[in-house]
């Protein structure tokens, strides 16, 4: 079998565990509002091009 220039996957052994940070209940809050407003800004801009596209 010939050698591969890849490293073998890691065992669940070195693969560090990751626990996403907790939030508190204020932090979340103003973190989805954060997203929301962008997502409604990248929305618009969608909208906008939509309609310069159809023209």
């Amino acid at each position: 079998m010939p050698a591969t220039p890849y490293a073998p996957a890691p065992t669940p052994a070195q693969v560090p565990s990751y626990a996403p940070p907790t939030l508190t209940e204020e932090q979340e809050l103003s973190m989805l509002e954060s997203q929301a407003a962008m997502l409604e800004q990248q929305l618009e801009q969608i909208k906008k091009r939509l309609e310069e596209l159809n023209k």
